[in-house]
């Protein structure tokens, strides 16, 4: 039951969020300076405005998904076990890195810790066979430094420096 309407759920709770979200981002204090164009709510109504796409493309999905499975493969479902060792795993080791990214950041800083967080993060959850050190450190130094940049740059935002200054 809940391999049949589990992205149904999931959709309907984070399009939920993203609307609460957008609206909770209408409270934010405006800027007096008129140099900025750019207010701090403009980064959570993105980011509510993304949630809320992808969790429409999510609905879709969910509806179709729903609608092609049949009794036999509903009955499958249920019987087969709910939890694996590997996904339990998964699950901890993301909780874990997360809480330890979190407490880290202010410390590390922002590069440095990302790329680490997102190589193990990438490493965790790929499939044995699919693990590719090379191409997740790569992904992790473009995407990392590509976000610093943008934030310092564009936004004028400083992220953590930890350790580097």
């Amino acid at each position: 039951m809940i391999e049949k309407y589990g992205d149904l759920y999931a959709s309907v709770f984070f399009l939920i969020f993203a609307i609460f979200m957008y609206i909770a981002t209408l409270n934010f204090q405006q800027s007096d300076l008129v140099v900025l164009t750019i207010g701090s709510e403009f980064v959570p109504q993105l980011a509510a405005g993304g949630i809320f796409i992808f969790a429409f493309l999510l609905l879709i999905k969910g509806i179709k998904t729903a609608k092609a499975m049949n009794k036999d493969e509903a009955a499958d479902v249920q019987t087969s076990k709910p939890f694996h060792k590997t996904k339990v795993f998964t699950v901890g080791a993301t909780i874990l890195l997360i809480v330890l990214y979190v407490t880290l950041i202010t410390q590390i800083g922002f590069l440095i810790t990302t790329v680490v967080y997102l190589v193990l993060q990438m490493y965790v959850l790929a499939e044995p066979i699919k693990r590719n050190l090379f191409l997740f450190v790569s992904i992790a130094i473009i995407t990392s430094g590509s976000v610093y940049f943008v934030f310092r740059e564009f936004f004028n935002l400083f992220l953590p420096s930890g350790i580097l200054g």
